[in-house]
């Protein structure tokens, strides 16, 4: 286990499963932090040399930056439990940092992002049944499997530990369109338009005829 914030306590922990070890990241390293949650400057400053930009997606409830170590077997998946400092918005999304920049979590047979609600601070286990696949509007805790070496392993390598800086963000093309099956929705900005074109077009003829009269 491994403390969100500086100050100690039984909220906010990141676990891991038994006999691994949690520790620091990088970026929290190199900032000369005491927990794994880093800021925004921290990534820009520290992370990767540097030269990074701002994710174009919307971090909500944190960033997170620790590495698994003590892994058995090389190669193998491990679960990883954050707790978030805020509750998941309505379309979340998992979003790691790489060398190359930002990316969301892939996701395959060694890889999965599950949440269960637990509470503000407080996480179930690793493992836990109350786990639901994917991320969930309202859920305070996330479960990462993450494969040593695989895609979501920053170092790319199946070398006994997996280290990914990352965190939930909120999807920004939470748009409404209108169903081409009736009902309710919102209404097509499109077809607004041409409505008040065509409005000013009629009135237009109309003034002209009144003219000629």
């Amino acid at each position: 286990m491994i403390q969100v914030f500086t100050v100690t306590s039984d909220q906010f922990i990141v676990q891991t499963e038994a006999g691994l070890k949690l520790s620091l990241g990088d970026i929290a390293f190199e900032a000369g932090l005491n927990r794994v949650l880093v800021s925004e400057n921290d990534i820009i400053t520290y992370g990767f040399g540097g030269n990074l930009a701002v994710d174009e997606v919307e971090n909500v409830g944190g960033y997170f930056d620790f590495t698994v170590s003590g892994l058995p077997v090389a190669g193998q998946s491990v679960q990883v439990v954050v707790p978030l400092l805020e509750q998941m918005p309505r379309i979340p999304v998992y979003r790691k940092l790489t060398s190359t920049g930002w990316q969301d979590f892939v996701k395959d047979e060694n890889n999965s992002v599950e949440s269960a609600a637990g509470a503000e601070g407080y996480c179930p286990p690793p493992g836990d049944p109350v786990y639901q696949p994917g991320l969930n509007q309202g859920h305070w805790c996330i479960q990462l499997t993450i494969e040593d070496g695989g895609p979501n392993d920053n170092d790319g390598t199946a070398n006994n530990s997996i280290t990914n800086p990352g965190g939930v963000a909120r999807f920004l093309t939470d748009v409404s369109v209108t169903s081409s099956g009736g009902g309710g929705g919102a209404t097509n900005p499109l077809l607004l338009v041409l409505s008040l074109f065509v409005l000013l077009c009629f009135r237009n003829i109309k003034h002209l005829e009144r003219q000629a009269a």
